[in-house]
């Protein structure tokens, strides 16, 4: 269940049982809502009657200290300073509404504190890849885009945004990775040239004179200087695997895309950390399709379980995109066959 259904049953009662186990005395009413003590900061005593929740809204304004807080797992995460997803438990708890939601083998297997300060401290220590000078891609052609991702869904345009170059004497899209702050910090290539591919080359780092374009790709999110701003808007953040995922994406939903790609099939610590930054809400699981049975769909929800699922669920609510009906071939993403099938896929995605 989503944190928009959850709110959809939450009542005013419920509302006023929350604010109370706060900390909060009876609110006064006013014309469009509640008037409750300002727990949402004074932690320690209890506050004037300044906290204003609107019935229509469903959301909190405090006259004195925090102004506009928001919902109102938004007011528990202050008032309680805790994650958004500790946050959605203890409202949940406190209304009796039933969110847990074990399908398909995949369970709310929870992470212990060993993890968490084991997270915390190497994400304090990372070294974060060099900024690289982007007079580098003026090397390739930028008019030029490859007839075979125009096939694969992706737009002309989409290409342009992501700065998508082509080298005509490599035979290859040239990728640009930039960080969320949209300085450049790698550079990968989709070759075309038969040699390469026999190598098990179709993907890899370019090189020029004597510096190879590489970096950590686990220290980044393709895509989140993109669609950051709309990553915030919705609260939602959609991960998979690929630069070509993230760009179909863009090219179905445009400015409202809420895709990013981690560049493989595993999630680190760093990536967590850059999506709790965003004060996202819920996490989408958006993989590739890895299985063709029912005993390789069992290895498959094993991998998403520990790898995504248990790292993710203390902080987020967590989906997962799942090919129930057998939409999608091996290996496919869940945007490659079009617009149609990932709204589908999407709308029947598994929420825990």
């Amino acid at each position: 269940m989503t944190s928009e259904e959850v709110l959809s049953q939450i009542t005013n009662e419920d509302i006023i049982n929350i604010l109370k186990d706060l900390g909060s005395e009876e609110p006064y009413p006013v014309s469009d809502g509640l008037l409750f003590n300002t727990i949402c900061h004074n932690h320690n005593r209890i506050g004037k009657k300044k906290l204003h929740y609107r019935f229509e809204s469903k959301t909190f304004y405090c006259y004195t200290e925090c102004h506009a807080i928001g919902n109102i797992f938004k007011l528990v995460m202050k008032a309680k300073d805790c994650s958004y997803r500790k946050a959605f438990e203890y409202v949940c708890s406190k209304t009796g509404i039933n969110v847990t939601v074990l399908k398909y083998g995949f369970t709310e297997e929870k992470v212990d504190n060993s993890f968490i300060k084991k997270f915390k401290q190497k994400t304090n220590d990372i070294q974060l890849p060099e900024i690289r000078d982007e007079k580098v891609l003026d090397y390739f052609w930028s008019n030029l885009f490859h007839e075979s991702w125009i096939k694969d869904y992706i737009t002309i345009e989409t290409m342009k945004k992501f700065n998508i170059r082509y080298d005509i004497t490599g035979n290859r899209i040239i990728i640009p990775h930039y960080n969320k702050d949209n300085q450049l910090i790698g550079i990968r290539c989709r070759n075309f040239d038969q040699e390469k591919l026999d190598e098990g080359k179709k993907y890899m780092p370019i090189t020029i004179g004597d510096v190879v374009y590489k970096y950590s790709t686990s220290l980044n999110l393709y895509g989140l200087n993109i669609n950051k701003h709309a990553i915030r808007k919705y609260k939602k953040i959609l991960i998979g695997e690929s630069e070509k995922f993230v760009m179909q994406h863009v090219s179905y939903y445009g400015d409202e895309s809420i895709a990013v790609a981690i560049s493989g099939s595993t999630l680190s610590e760093y990536q967590i950390k850059l999506m709790r930054e965003l004060d996202v809400h819920e996490v989408i699981i958006a993989l590739d399709k890895e299985f063709t049975n029912e005993n390789e769909a069992a290895e498959y929800r094993a991998k998403i379980q520990e790898k995504f699922i248990n790292p993710l669920i203390s902080y987020f609510t967590v989906s997962i995109i799942w090919d129930k009906h057998n939409d999608l071939e091996l290996k496919m993403a869940p945007t490659d066959k079009g617009k149609e099938t990932f709204d589908k896929l999407f709308k029947e995605r598994i929420i825990l």
